[in-house]
């Protein structure tokens, strides 16, 4: 069984019962391009996912390179804010919701919910694949910052039609770089 350390690159995605496989399919694909001796831990924060669920996921990751932990669903971190936000409406009147599981939430809980000993993570969304090795990405020192992040491919700026609605009051300029919110 691998344990969690500096050797291990650290990788936590968020899941709900309908990404079970998406997440089993992420965790594959990172093993698949792992090189050399590099093992992952994979956190994965449950979301809702049942049993039968679980056990497909770390048939699907059994591998003497990754260790899989799911986390316990966080509802009592989130609070009344989360479900008020998740409640409210988007610009064509559909609730966030419908748009967005509450699991896509959890990932602003990742400092609350990874073991204390875990320094550093990547976050990956469950729902894509992973084509190279992390082993670079992973050995990125953070310096004096607590996120790097990645432009999103879709929405390049704040301004575009599905970026910020609100970046005005934000004192966003509209050509600022938009960054895949943890809404």
């Amino acid at each position: 069984m691998l344990t969690a350390s500096k050797e291990s690159i650290v990788v936590v995605c968020s899941a709900d019962d309908n990404y079970a496989m998406q997440v089993a399919v992420t965790g594959c694909s990172v093993i698949a391009n792992l090189e050399g001796d590099s093992k992952m831990v994979l956190f994965i924060i449950d979301g809702g996912i049942k049993d039968h669920n679980k056990r497909k996921i770390l048939t699907s990751l059994k591998s003497e390179k990754c260790e899989v932990r799911f986390l316990p669903t966080p509802d009592s971190l989130l609070g009344d804010d989360i479900t008020a936000i998740s409640k409210s409406l988007g610009p064509d009147g559909k609730t966030i919701a419908q748009y967005i599981s509450i699991a896509t939430f959890f990932r602003m809980l990742i400092p609350e919910l990874l073991p204390v000993e875990i320094e550093k993570a990547i976050y990956l969304d469950c729902d894509l694949v992973v084509k190279g090795n992390l082993t670079d990405l992973w050995q990125i020192e953070l310096g004096e910052n607590y996120v790097l992040a990645a432009q999103d491919t879709w929405i390049r700026c704040v301004s575009d039609s599905n970026g910020l609605l609100n970046y005005r009051e934000l004192s966003l300029p509209p050509d600022a770089k938009y960054l895949m919110p943890g809404y």
